[in-house]
């Protein structure tokens, strides 16, 4: 739907802004898909370029969305390339995924670190661009974006602009010939050892091929994320090797896929007149940057959704087969998807009545229990010290 043409709008205030508010709006996907999940995956990342989809916001747009009712999309909002929403008293039912976010923007500027030994994160930074060429006015980093900063790795001998964990492992040849009480050994390279990061860990999973009886590797299960790998390395065809004490006919390979390390900022101050500023960021940077470090500026894919209702999210776009009186089965983790750096922040309730703040509180109203990583921790927190008091 085209809601006004640019011409239309180019000589108000709002112009440039990529915005839109929607209200009470129902709408019902007929096309069907089906996802398929790669091996070792949690999702299916082509699924945001099937059809099907229900409200798509990209290319940095903004849009305010209010009771909104989606049902049987293949992905009831996504925000995807910087697009960002907020969504109030709306509802996404049956389909395959509920909430998505995916990626950033394209690189919108940079800018550098004034002076080294700086962070963990808080960093003054300098070269900040003009609104307005000659206008004096320049940008401010701003909620909403993200950032890398650059660090030389000596022992790599270059210069990495983005790091990534291991997101998942596939597997590119089985192999054949592995035993069961011999299994294989993967490996995995370390990062650099002034990045900060730390190894990743995967074990490998074992098949019997009906036909020779002989096994191969099947999947590799990551077990441990590792951190701050470089693209360089991910490339590499010796990032992962599978090994076994006793040879065997065919070795196995396979490749890792990784997921992108942003930092968000979190407040900055007003830039002086020579176009610098301080920025914050959420985390603490785990390498100290170089002095003039690239600040890489993107604005994230995000959603904020509050008083949002999932019903029967993962049970497919067909109405026929997806309600639970003709066999639907919902599938809790694909009612909010974050990936490549996107982020999703949400409170809501599923078909059940648990309410969810985020994927990691859980109320639980039949029980009338708490439960997730977020309540594990902070409990964990609280009982330790009592606990050290009474040893």
């Amino acid at each position: 739907m085209t809601f006004s043409a640019p011409d239309a709008i180019r000589p108000y205030v709002g112009q440039g802004l990529s915005s839109m508010v929607l209200d009470a709006f129902t709408q019902y996907n007929e096309i069907g898909y089906t996802p398929q999940v790669p091996n070792g995956a949690l999702y299916d990342n082509t699924a945001i370029y099937h059809g099907g989809q229900g409200i798509v916001i990209s290319n940095s747009g903004y849009a305010q969305l209010v009771s909104i009712f989606e049902i049987c999309c293949n992905i009831g909002v996504l925000c995807i390339t910087g697009g960002q929403c907020s969504i109030t008293n709306s509802n996404t039912d049956f389909g395959n995924y509920g909430l998505w976010a995916d990626g950033v923007s394209d690189l919108q500027y940079v800018c550098n670190i004034l002076g080294g030994n700086q962070g963990p994160s808080s960093f003054l930074i300098q070269n900040l661009p003009q609104y307005d060429n000659g206008s004096g006015q320049y940008k401010q980093p701003y909620a909403g974006q993200v950032v890398t900063i650059s660090k030389y790795l000596s022992d790599f001998g270059y210069t990495c602009q983005q790091f990534y964990y291991v997101d998942y492992i596939t597997v590119t040849d089985g192999g054949t010939g592995y035993d069961p009480a011999d299994p294989p050994v993967v490996t995995i390279q370390n990062p650099s050892i002034y990045s900060g990061g730390f190894a990743a860990q995967a074990t490998a999973n074992l098949a019997q091929d009906p036909n020779s009886g002989l096994y191969y590797v099947a999947g590799i299960s990551v077990i441990v994320s590792g951190s701050m790998f470089t693209p360089q390395q991910l490339a590499s065809p010796g990032f992962i090797t599978i090994t076994t004490k006793n040879p065997v006919p065919a070795t196995a390979s396979a490749t890792a896929v990784g997921y992108p390390i942003y930092y968000t900022v979190t407040a900055a101050a007003t830039p002086n007149p020579y176009g610098q500023t301080v920025m914050n960021i959420d985390q603490n940077l785990p390498y100290v940057p170089d002095d003039d470090a690239t600040v890489n500026f993107y604005q994230v894919s995000r959603i904020i959704a509050s008083s949002h209702c999932f019903e029967y999210i993962g049970t497919g776009t067909d109405i026929a087969t997806a309600i639970p009186a003709r066999g639907g089965v919902a599938i809790p983790a694909n009612q909010a998807v974050m990936t490549n750096g996107g982020f999703v922040a949400y409170t809501a309730t599923d078909e059940l009545g648990n309410f969810n703040i985020g994927p990691e509180l859980v109320i639980n109203q039949d029980t009338g229990t708490i439960s997730g990583r977020t309540f594990e921790k902070s409990l964990f927190a609280i009982m330790t010290p009592y606990i050290l008091s009474i040893e």
